[in-house]
């Protein structure tokens, strides 16, 4: 992860020196303290391959024209003609493209909240499972419902894979009594209310991402939970 920061740097234009090797080291431990206390690698390299790849994309400020070319170049989903234009890859490229600052900003803040603490009760592995499974169902769900309206639209966004990181939220905090540290079933119920309810009052938002999404996560958390049950009684039993 270090190595891809530096990387970020060095394409930023901000060029990388001894004056900055110090300040580099600084901050490397104390965000290494960070990590190995709230544990959280996927959510944190999600997050920096996220804003890499917009920072990449939209360098320059495109114009809205060249900015939807650019989308469709690098694997938004496209539905024309009752079918998807973009190929199943996109199912997955689309899940790291974001439309504008705003967009990335929302699925980034809510993916860094909410997913260091999954991670941290999931575990790497099973939260990267989550995430992918989640993003890439809720983005079928998405192309499902456009193909069968007949629809036209380009689609690309983070979202599902956020919600079906909250959908493990819920999950966990289900599986763990009701409670997750100071987190209850009742407030990760009403965030998804709200969330929802924004979605389905707003225009340009995609509501069978988000409820995708939701669902696999919560269903795959569950699974990846039972799994681990079983491992660890197998463990004890042996």
């Amino acid at each position: 992860m270090w190595k891809l920061v530096k990387i970020l740097v060095f394409f930023s234009g901000s060029g990388y020196n001894q004056k900055m090797e110090g300040k580099w080291m600084e901050f490397r431990v104390k965000a290494g303290g960070l990590l190995k206390k709230y544990k959280c690698y996927v959510t944190l390299l999600l997050i920096i391959v996220n804003v890499f790849i917009f920072a990449r994309m939209f360098w320059g400020r495109p114009t809205l024209y060249e900015s939807q070319a650019i989308m469709q170049k690098n694997g938004a989903i496209l539905i024309q003609g009752g079918s998807l234009k973009s190929g199943n890859a996109s199912l997955l490229k689309a899940m790291f493209l974001h439309f504008n600052m705003e967009h990335l900003l929302n699925n980034m803040v809510v993916l860094l909240l909410i997913g260091s603490t999954v991670e941290r009760y999931l575990g790497s592995v099973s939260f990267a499972i989550v995430y992918f499974i989640g993003g890439i169902g809720g983005n079928i769900a998405s192309a499902w419902n456009y193909i069968k309206k007949g629809t036209a639209v380009m689609a690309a966004g983070a979202s599902g894979a956020v919600f079906a990181v909250i959908g493990a939220m819920l999950c966990l905090v289900i599986f763990y009594s009701g409670k997750l540290e100071d987190i209850t079933t009742k407030r990760v119920v009403a965030f998804i209310v709200l969330g929802l309810l924004n979605g389905f009052t707003s225009e340009g938002i995609d509501n069978y991402a988000h409820v995708g999404g939701l669902v696999i996560g919560f269903f795959t958390c569950l699974v990846c939970c039972l799994v681990k049950l079983s491992l660890e009684r197998s463990s004890r039993i042996g």
